[in-house]
């Protein structure tokens, strides 16, 4: 008799926990694709500068603060290509969101 009881312990465990991994798996792109937002975005805010910080970073010491200096027009090109980037990835990672969410 305590095998019977046993099996069916082992069966309901079972079923519990293969319901419990296909909810899982079901929203396993969603959560991923989420995670790359986030870790996209978390790259992205390092390298987006302002024109104060991009004239401290790449300005002369010498003269005064200025735009015109090769150092600083780079990171302002720069920081406008990693604004132009997120947008795309995160539009992107959206669909891919709106595409694998589960059905139900």
């Amino acid at each position: 008799m305590q095998g019977v009881y046993a099996v069916s312990f082992l069966n309901e465990l079972l079923k519990v926990s293969y319901t419990f991994f296909d909810a899982i798996l079901k929203w396993s792109s969603v959560i991923g694709l989420s995670f790359d937002i986030i870790g996209t975005a978390i790259i992205a805010f390092g390298i987006i500068v302002s024109k104060g910080d991009a004239i401290s970073l790449g300005g002369s010491r010498l003269g005064p603060p200025s735009l015109s200096t090769p150092a600083v027009k780079d990171r302002i090109k720069q920081s406008h290509k990693t604004i132009f980037g997120l947008i795309f990835l995160l539009v992107g990672f959206v669909f891919q969101i709106i595409g694998s969410w589960p059905k139900s």
